[in-house]
């Protein structure tokens, strides 16, 4: 996708952005707000927020900004090559950035630990009023893809009991302190902004690739990096925490987000919409109709492949963005084989351009071979062996039909592109949760599919017919928020007492029925058919887990040649 100038005009499509050295992680910032900031479109943007003198342009500002940060980068590289000690390196060089090309001035260096409370956190600086820590580290002799140096445990940022990491650091001060909501932590490679956040489980931050930046010259990341770490967006010692931009930017995108999942699961609605009706239409599917007319293959049945479909295009879609397909030690000619002739994001950028929605169907045949490529794997491609949401059985139907690229590339449309009043916006799966597949999910349990009796007109009941109708027919109930509390209190079936005393010759059947319904334990009284939208989100989830920890080389097509592609 094509990136925009920095001297591109603030009416540029939010489509053509993209920041290759930007990543977001947890949903700490959403995307679009990233992207709202870099064209100037967010609250608190005029030069006078960013302190920015009268007649100076903030773009005057930000190239200012960008020698003084290429001068810091290249003593940062030379202290690197004459093999400094690379602790005293990152704290000075990081500083300096942050003080002369960020505007963080008012950084104190710390030669002792910052005490609060009983604890201390042997920080590398602060700022004057304990708002904004900064922890650094020493980078490493060679970028590693397994671990960052920011999450690696030093026994000088932990306390008697313990090895903490930068991140970690920086994390613990965030959540104990009343004063501080963001921090940062950096190895001169990268640096993250942090927030206050009390999960343990699914850490939050935005990290920017220093090192990609600065070598690539990547100057509209920077902008985008100068516009969101600037010391204004940070707050200041009059002010309250919680009245900062950053913190009045996520605020709003957590606002906005309701609104955006609806939109999603529109989108999501028309793009099953779209897949429908574009197998049923294509001549080619003439035992697809077949089936569906004498009863061997139902509706419902269907809608549920349709339904697999969009989800392998939705988790295609993440592990691309992530950087998470391949296995470790993938040919390189494999991998860009995958990306310029097979991948989805390919066809994402594809369905933006309408001449594109031709009636051709090669698109959905190159899209077939990966779905077999990751159900048994294909060296050619770099593709492992996954199974599960890509198994034969799952999408039997249409894995062998057929479907015109319009029809596909009009359902991708739908799935990865919202239409805002000043162009579009892409949606960002990169960073969708489990949490958010669920929504979506969810709504979809209300649509009934039908489909005309020629088998050729494919659509949804209205609302009054299908509101509810697909949870009570498939027995697919959700579990509500409100069950999420105490297991005690909805852990038993509604016939428990009176079967158990009914039977009561079955001595320990209560001790064990009270084990069972202990907090913290899972209670099998539980329907088993509950969540039933989170459970097939989580099971998506579940495989991009799997392709990320195993990383197994993918399994060579039997019999063939390396190149040759199953079709």
């Amino acid at each position: 996708m094509a990136r925009r100038s920095a001297h591109s005009s603030p009416g540029a499509r939010a489509a053509e952005l993209a920041f290759d050295a930007i990543s977001i992680e947890g949903g700490l910032l959403a995307a679009d707000w990233l992207s709202r900031a870099a064209q100037l479109k967010a609250p608190q943007q005029d030069p006078a927020d960013y302190g920015v003198p009268k007649g100076i342009e903030l773009r005057d500002e930000i190239g200012r900004s960008w020698r003084i940060a290429q001068a810091h980068w290249a003593e940062f590289e030379a202290g690197r090559k004459a093999k400094a000690e690379p602790d005293a390196l990152s704290r000075r060089v990081v500083l300096s950035l942050l003080r002369e090309a960020l505007a963080f001035g008012d950084l104190v260096e710390r030669e002792q630990p910052f005490a609060l409370g009983e604890q201390s956190f042997p920080l590398t600086a602060i700022d004057s009023a304990g708002r904004v820590p900064v922890v650094t580290v020493a980078a490493p002799s060679e970028r590693s893809s397994k671990k960052s140096a920011l999450d690696e445990p030093h026994a000088h940022f932990g306390d008697e009991h313990r090895k903490r990491s930068a991140f970690g650091l920086v994390q613990e001060f965030l959540n104990v302190s009343k004063d501080a909501l963001w921090g940062l932590c950096s190895d001169g490679l990268s640096l993250r902004i942090v927030r206050d956040n009390a999960s343990l489980t699914r850490p939050a931050w935005i990290e920017i690739d220093l090192a990609r930046i600065f070598t690539e010259g990547l100057y509209p990341d920077f902008a985008a990096t100068w516009l969101v770490l600037h010391r204004s967006r940070f707050g200041r010692a009059n002010q309250e925490p919680a009245s900062c931009a950053l913190e009045t930017w996520r605020a709003s995108a957590r606002e906005e987000g309701t609104r955006a999942r609806d939109r999603l699961r529109g989108g999501f609605e028309e793009a099953i919409l779209a897949l429908g009706q574009g197998f049923l239409a294509h001549p080619s599917n003439q035992a697809l109709r077949k089936a569906l007319h004498d009863g061997t293959l139902s509706k419902n049945a269907y809608f549920g492949e349709l339904l697999r479909l969009a989800y392998r295009l939705i988790f295609l879609l993440a592990i691309e963005e992530r950087g998470l397909l391949h296995p470790k030690g993938t040919a390189k000619d494999a991998e860009e084989r995958y990306t310029l002739g097979y991948s989805v994001k390919r066809l994402r950028d594809r369905s933006s351009r309408r001449a594109a929605h031709d009636r051709h169907a090669d698109l959905w045949e190159a899209l077939k071979i990966v779905f077999r490529g990751l159900s048994a794997g294909e060296l050619a491609l770099g593709l492992p062996a996954l199974g599960g949401l890509f198994a034969p059985s799952q999408c039997s139907h249409l894995d062998a039909a057929s479907v015109d690229n319009r029809a596909l590339l009009g359902a991708i449309f739908k799935l990865c592109w919202l239409k805002e009043p000043n162009g579009l916006s892409r949606v960002n799966w990169r960073d969708m949760g489990a949490d958010e597949l669920g929504y979506v999910y969810e709504g979809l349990l209300e649509l009934v599919p039908q489909i005309t009796q020629d088998g050729r007109t494919f659509s949804f009941a209205g609302a009054d017919e299908s509101r509810g109708n697909a949870r009570k027919t498939s027995g697919s109930y959700y579990t509500p928020d409100s069950l999420g509390g105490d297991p005690p209190q909805v852990g038993a079936r509604p016939g428990d007492r009176q079967h158990h005393r009914a039977k009561p010759e079955r001595p320990g059947q209560g001790a064990a029925r009270a084990r069972r319904c202990r907090p913290g334990v899972r209670l099998r009284a539980l329907p088993p058919r509950c969540c039933a939208p989170h459970r097939r989100a989580c099971r998506a989830s579940a495989i991009e887990r799997h392709a990320y920890a195993r990383r197994l080389p993918p399994r060579a097509s039997s019999g063939r040649g390396p190149l040759h592609l199953r079709r």
